[in-house]
């Protein structure tokens, strides 16, 4: 099944993404009007699964099947009616991992891996799915959503592999700070904010999904490296990469990298950069290497 042949949308514009708190002007978050919700953010991979013809596929954010998570897709078979997607992130089942594990995990084409689990967050149908648009709002989704995913209160009940990622209503920006604090200090990666009266809008970056977290993480393209210093120089090792950049500007990352990482091949790789904060002059503050996004082409700029 190739579902970016079902939607007609290439595989940099199949899901949408997520926008940054620190990018949103003031006027864009509006309270009085308009209706959030929030959710823990989980440091899983992106997933959408579609049931389609008795058979559910899971898919990555760039319509790449994944294979090693069957437990998932029969769960899922029982709970979907035709035509029915669900969005989740794949996450583990007890002691938590490094995203960079996951993501291997998702991507084995030789293995099952029964300790994913899926926390859903998001429904759509195969019809607005294939929209510019859906007319279908996240309120509406949210609804779906709850009538074929149960909020088990966690992941790690025996025998279930399928959960809603719990939620719960946002009343202003300060209330949502409040709670991403609490989710900090327990170790968490911080809130998913959602507009409920927005829509999907797949490919776009929008002020109807925001991303809270402690620091600012970008997934950028890797474009040039640059020398290294000292011992770096020395053993022939580069300093660090160079990455693409909003307004056509560039970011250059020498952090976070090992000395065996140092000597790769990077130029083309999208790697996620977490940064401080953005500076006066629009780029990063004190940037660091995260990780390679081996789920993603493209970078946010």
């Amino acid at each position: 099944m190739n579902i970016l042949k079902l939607t007609n949308r290439p595989k940099n514009k199949l899901v949408q993404f997520v926008k940054n708190l620190e990018d949103l002007r003031p006027s864009q978050l509006d309270f009085e009007n308009s209706l959030y919700q929030m959710s823990e953010k989980i440091d899983g991979v992106f997933c959408l699964a579609l049931k389609l013809d008795d058979a559910v596929t899971i898919f990555s954010r760039t319509g790449e099947i994944y294979q090693s998570m069957k437990h998932i897709e029969e769960e899922l078979l029982s709970k979907l009616k035709n035509k029915d997607i669900i969005f989740f992130e794949a996450t583990n089942r007890g002691t938590k991992v490094d995203q960079s594990i996951i993501s291997g995990w998702c991507r084995d084409k030789k293995t099952q891996h029964p300790e994913l689990v899926a926390a859903c967050h998001n429904y759509l149908t195969l019809e607005d799915f294939c929209k510019e648009k859906s007319s279908m709002t996240f309120s509406t989704a949210e609804g779906e959503l709850s009538l074929r995913i149960k909020d088990i209160g966690g992941h790690f009940k025996a025998g279930v592999s399928c959960y809603r990622l719990p939620s719960l209503p946002c009343r202003s920006k300060a209330h949502a700070l409040e709670t991403a604090q609490e989710i900090w200090r327990k170790g968490g990666e911080g809130v998913i904010l959602k507009n409920l009266q927005a829509s999907y809008e797949p490919g776009k970056r929008n002020a109807s999904l925001i991303r809270i977290k402690e620091k600012v993480t970008y997934d950028l393209k890797v474009i040039d490296v640059f020398e290294g210093t000292g011992k770096y120089r020395f053993h022939g090792l580069m300093g660090g990469v160079v990455c693409q950049w909003k307004d056509g500007k560039t970011i250059r990352v020498g952090s976070g990298f090992t000395d065996v990482e140092r000597s790769g091949d990077w130029i083309g790789k999208i790697i996620e950069v977490e940064a401080m904060r953005e500076s006066s002059k629009g780029l990063l503050r004190e940037p660091r290497f995260k990780r390679i996004r081996l789920d993603k082409t493209e970078g946010d700029f």
